[in-house]
């Protein structure tokens, strides 16, 4: 950059920034709700699908009983598991058909509010950056 200019602040990325904090709201809300219906049970994992590149992202079957009644299930593993292995899940009392494989998924719209924030905060710090050097440039032009 030019001795004199600055980044203005741009209506675009701060849109963005609000959009992420917005689906960060969104996501945690939707957390929060499943987390106060949600219990703990176990489950078997049934069969495993790799897809794509990554071997440690993984489509697993499973196989867990609620009440005397049994379910089967599908989740995102991120971890190494095996068929036959039985590995904790969380599933909705209200829909035992619900299930997640982790309960701590909080942090997530965490990261998206404060990656938000912290964008639009950085928007205003250079913005006011950028009044400011721009008044001390029209004084030192004689303007």
């Amino acid at each position: 950059m030019a001795k004199g200019t600055f980044l203005k602040p741009s209506w675009a990325r701060i849109y963005i920034a609000v959009l992420l904090i917005l689906f960060g709201l969104l996501f945690g809300m939707g957390e929060l709700n499943f987390s106060k219906n949600a219990e703990k049970a176990e489950a078997v994992v049934k069969d495993i699908h790799q897809f794509g590149y990554n071997p440690m992202i993984r489509t697993i079957l499973i196989e867990y009983t609620v009440a005397g009644q049994e379910y089967d299930g599908n989740l995102t593993c991120f971890k190494r598991t095996e068929i036959g292995e039985i590995i904790p899940i969380y599933y909705d009392v209200d829909n035992p058909s619900i299930v997640k494989s982790v309960y701590k998924w909080y942090i997530v719209p965490v990261i998206m509010i404060l990656i938000g924030a912290v964008w639009i905060g950085a928007e205003i710090f250079l913005g006011l950056q950028g009044v400011r050097k721009n008044g001390q440039n029209s004084e030192n032009n004689g303007l």
